[in-house]
């Protein structure tokens, strides 16, 4: 049953007239008309984007159902269900044909064949570049006296450097120690000397400083100095591997408390301050398939369904693959269900109660009894309300699943846990 947009000057009552005089006119029609029955051949002579979802759900609308039967949402913009659909087929939309793995194109048999697939010669030319010029200009000036142009290589050995420093969880520990001769690390001073290694960390630059100012000045982006190096690490995230059947939308903190106009406060999160970044990662292989940097407001403006923008644009490159996106109540919305499944992808996320599209009978009330689960339905949108405890609701949307059913558990506990979604192990526990 799709949703029913009212129009301006309809009464509800006229929308649901309209909503069962539908249901009636499609009652006693052959699935095997509407293209319900149409087989799905598994050659690849078949292209998925050339079968419509209408062509594999067939409901049978009850034209006798009474008024209590529909839901409307908050916003009176969609009805909701609760007679639960008849599903006759596995639907398309949760068809994948691919493997996860790493794509026939990408040739890696060791650790460093992996790393350079990401740090790749395009993106230290560019930095390299860039550094020598940023240190020519610090020579010309005094502050280098001894600079000398590096290249590909040197900075090679100067980023192994930076990365043993992590490894060794050196953080705080003062740069003379490394080459210290008795407590030192050997490996850093037979790489390159201490004034070597801090004259290339003076003069790093990833753009040039005039550019930077006049594309700032013209794109609004405040992450102008790096996007360059972003995009071209994104780019390479995206192709060299091919993400398994879920994908988690989520944001995570690069912990930083230095000096940027775009850095964020996290109260939740351990590090608290930092730069925050909008990923999509693929948790059974523990993958990052894309990435967006958060730069604050474009002015004074603030975005408007800024969660929907943010899923869309992170999971544009996997349309039409039939994956399934998992999201926080930050990003989830009908619409955004919606916009995803035009794109041949599904969407499971749990829902903000605040939404206008939930309806008053799932919003948390004193009467509901503890552990009960309600369901409605509308087009191809599921909507689950769970009440784990009294006068408390978890609600779940998903465009993946149709049926009304949970897993059946005497443990408290367990079922407490059911209707839950878990991001970080990407599973769902309705069935």
């Amino acid at each position: 049953m799709d949703g029913i947009c009212f129009a301006p000057g309809n009464s509800v009552e006229q929308a649901m007239e309209d909503l069962f005089r539908s249901s009636s006119d499609s009652e006693g029609s052959d699935a095997e008309d509407d293209g319900t029955e149409t087989q799905v051949d598994q050659s690849d002579e078949i292209c998925l984007h050339e079968l419509e979802e209408n062509d594999i759900l067939a409901e049978n609308d009850d034209s006798g159902e009474d008024e209590s039967a529909v839901l409307v949402s908050r916003g009176r913009d969609i009805a909701w269900s609760t007679e639960e659909p008849s599903i006759h087929r596995f639907p398309i939309r949760n068809i994948q044909r691919f493997s996860a793995g790493i794509p026939s194109t990408v040739s890696v048999s060791s650790a460093v064949d992996c790393f350079r697939q990401f740090i790749t010669n395009e993106l230290l030319d560019i930095i390299v570049q860039f550094t020598n010029q940023r240190g020519n200009e610090l020579k010309v000036s005094g502050k280098l006296v001894d600079w000398r142009d590096t290249d590909r290589c040197e900075f090679l050995s100067f980023l192994g450097l930076l990365i043993l420093c992590g490894v060794q969880k050196s953080r705080g520990k003062h740069i003379d120690e490394f080459w210290d001769s008795e407590y030192g690390t050997p490996l850093f001073r037979a790489t390159m000397s201490r004034r070597r290694y801090q004259d290339i960390l003076r003069s790093l630059r990833f753009d040039d400083r005039i550019r930077r100012l006049e594309s700032k000045e013209r794109t609004g982006n405040k992450a102008e100095a790096v996007q360059e190096m972003f995009d071209l690490f994104t780019v390479q995230c995206q192709t060299s591997f091919i993400p398994s059947r879920n994908i988690t939308v989520d944001e995570h903190l690069c912990v930083y408390r230095g000096r940027c106009s775009f850095k964020v406060y996290i109260p939740s999160k351990p590090g608290k301050y930092g730069i925050k970044i909008w990923c999509a990662v693929d948790c059974e292989h523990g993958y990052l398939t894309n990435l967006q940097m958060y730069t604050g407001r474009s002015g004074d403006v603030r975005e408007v369904n800024q969660g929907k923008r943010v899923v869309l644009d992170l999971v544009c490159h996997l349309a039409g693959s039939g994956r399934n996106i998992t999201t926080e109540n930050v990003f989830t919305s009908y619409d955004l269900g919606q916009e995803l499944l035009k794109m041949k992808l599904t969407l499971v996320g749990i829902l903000r109660y605040t939404r206008k599209e939930v309806p008053k009978e799932f919003l948390p009330s004193k009467t509901r009894e503890q552990c009960t689960t309600r369901f409605a339905y509308s087009g191809k949108t599921l909507l689950v309300s769970y009440v784990p405890k009294t006068n408390k609701t978890v609600l779940l949307l998903s465009t993946q699943h149709q049926s009304f059913e949970v897993s059946k558990e005497n443990n408290l506990k367990r079922k407490q846990k059911e209707c839950c979604i878990t991001t970080r192990q990407n599973q769902v526990l309705i069935r």
